[in-house]
């Protein structure tokens, strides 16, 4: 039966499928000093096995 549909182009999945909107990726434009900063938290491993260090960075984006 999957055979035949198939060929008949019937073979689909029956349920709605709802389609993600497109996403576009921001632009940012600083237009003074200070504007745009950025931060990570990164958690390395210490010299124990249970020792975990979080290292925070933080940069800011110089304007251009």
């Amino acid at each position: 039966m999957h055979r035949i549909l198939a060929e008949n182009g019937e073979l689909k999945e029956r349920r709605n499928q709802l389609q993600h909107p497109q996403y576009t990726k921001p632009e940012l434009l600083p237009t003074g000093p200070n504007q745009i900063w950025s931060w990570d938290i990164t958690k390395l491993l210490g010299p124990a096995k249970w020792a975990v260090e979080a290292l925070d960075a933080m940069a800011g984006q110089p304007a251009q």
